[in-house]
């Protein structure tokens, strides 16, 4: 990929985390790097072609943090601290998560972008049942319940806590949000 196509990326990633998929457009990227709306459509046909460029790349950066909090974290609320942590990354720059983002747009975005958005959201949901289920096997996490349910709902509230956590700029709502569903989470 040439230093045009992964500018675009890292501008339409920044502008989907803050503004959202609907509220962005060929124009702002242009104008931001300077270029022809048509030096975009060269890279990227379609907003489509382009966020689910983004949203592959954004993907593939997150499995690679799961993967390393699997790697060098070894206990079950370990890898769940980690979790939190990784997922803050971003929200003091007002930034989302991309597939928190795309979820509350759910409604008006293109087919192949709504998948590649429940990817982002199965992807996640899967790690956490699977941390889930290891965390009451080993006796680690309090899981009395289907840890595919514990999984959603666990994601479910970190989506929320930060897209509240940048709604009122407040970093610190969303650590004490997290901390309160870490603590939660222990045995």
């Amino acid at each position: 990929m040439n230093e045009t196509a992964s500018k675009l990326l890292d501008i339409a990633e920044r502008l989907i985390r803050t503004r959202g998929y609907n509220a962005f457009s060929y124009g702002d990227l242009a104008a931001e790097l300077g270029i022809k709306t048509a030096s975009i459509h060269y890279h990227f046909p379609s907003k489509t072609d382009l966020v689910l460029a983004v949203t592959d790349r954004y993907r593939k950066k997150m499995n690679d943090g799961l993967n390393r909090i699997v790697e060098e974290r070894k206990t079950p609320p370990e890898r769940l601290r980690a979790y939190l942590d990784m997922c803050s990354h971003g929200i003091d720059g007002g930034k989302n998560c991309v597939g928190g983002m795309l979820a509350a747009e759910m409604a008006t975005l293109p087919e192949p972008v709504k998948n590649a958005a429940h990817q982002l959201f199965t992807d996640n949901e899967r790690w956490l049942a699977v941390l889930f289920r290891d965390g009451r096997n080993s006796g680690t996490l309090n899981v009395p319940f289907n840890t595919e349910l514990k999984a959603r709902s666990f994601y479910s509230a970190v989506q929320g806590a930060l897209i509240m956590a940048n709604a009122v700029e407040s970093e610190e709502r969303f650590v004490a949000i997290a901390n309160e569903l870490y603590s939660s989470a222990l045995k």
